[in-house]
């Protein structure tokens, strides 16, 4: 099998690094207008005021659990390793999330992570480990747009007919997809029409037809724990600039995942999060500056920190490419 390495040589000539390069800026500067935007309607003395009263329980309970978070992330891709390359150890997972983690900050949407996680396993095909990458995280948006379609109907927008609608046509959707997923794979796999009849894409097929139930029960599992720790944490982070509750908290966090995830314009979601948590949190009656500290502390936790980890082995895994390359 082709090592990633290889493949990521072939592909880095100058107008793609040009590319990539262009695009980065012009994420950063979304994502340097959106933030710039918010702060000039919030007020900087007032984001930095509620800082110094911060509850210091609160804030240290959502900080631990950036821990928890990145363990149900390193579990569920060990499991989902274990699938294509019998040898995966916890290390190995761990060293490709956070590897994929700072490659995914650098991209809109985090799309950079499937790349990233597959650049740390050596001696196996890149497709299959983006495949399971992109399957990881598709799995993980099915739960966001499940909770999201739960909390809809208890939200102050639309009509009640409205609300209720969407969240049991979304909640129907769902269920057929994740009930009817093994038999829709095999369906679109069998297209062959471009991309789909591509070699790469057709490997990635076959990476995705080695999960059993089993795996996907236990993926499904690791994908529920995660987005509740995320709920809670967002939940102590709000708690900290302002009493709320928890049904509250989960309203404004299921909203606020579906949003940043549906509009993938800046880099690591950078502004686009701060703004759906003012937007969507003024309307449960949380302070803007309480909802903005908020999420720029999940930013912080679970996206920066992690991605400064993962650029530890940067060195390691540019030094294999280059041997590769040779």
């Amino acid at each position: 099998m082709e090592d990633s390495a290889k493949i990521a040589n072939r592909s880095a000539t100058p107008s793609t690094i040009l590319r990539w390069g262009l695009g980065r800026f012009l994420r950063l500067v979304v994502s340097i207008v959106l933030l710039w935007l918010l702060i000039s309607f919030l007020d900087v003395a007032m984001i930095i005021q509620a800082f110094e009263f911060a509850n210091p329980v609160y804030l240290s309970l959502g900080c631990m659990l950036i821990v928890a978070n990145l363990a149900s992330q390193i579990g569920k891709w060990h499991t989902l390793l274990k699938v294509v390359k019998n040898d995966a150890t916890w290390f190995m997972a761990a060293k490709s999330v956070f590897f994929g983690n700072s490659i995914g900050a650098v991209t809109p949407g985090n799309l950079g992570e499937f790349l990233g996680r597959s650049l740390t396993v050596e001696h196996h095909a890149i497709s299959h480990i983006v495949s399971l990458a992109i399957f990881d995280r598709l799995q993980t948006f099915i739960i966001m747009v499940t909770g999201f379609a739960i909390a809809l109907p208890f939200f102050p927008i639309m009509t009640a007919e409205l609300r209720w609608g969407i969240s049991f046509a979304v909640l129907v959707l769902t269920a057929v997809a994740v009930l009817k997923a093994r038999p829709l794979a095999r369906w679109i796999a069998n297209r062959r029409y471009f991309p789909l009849n591509h070699p790469l894409v057709q490997k990635g097929f076959e990476a995705l037809r080695l999960l059993q139930p089993s795996v996907l029960q236990r993926t499904i599992l690791y994908s529920i724990l995660f987005y509740l720790i995320m709920g809670l944490q967002l939940f102590f982070y709000v708690r900290t600039f302002q009493p709320t509750d928890l049904v509250t908290a989960f309203l404004g966090f299921s909203a606020i995942m579906v949003a940043k995830s549906l509009l993938p314009i800046s880099l690591a979601d950078l502004g686009v999060r701060e703004a759906a948590s003012v937007y969507f949190f003024s309307l449960l009656g949380i302070s803007n500056v309480a909802a903005f500290n908020a999420a720029l502390m999940m930013f912080v936790g679970n996206i920066f920190l992690p991605s400064l980890f993962g650029v530890v082995f940067v060195p390691q895994i540019a030094l294999r490419g280059s041997t590769n390359g040779r």
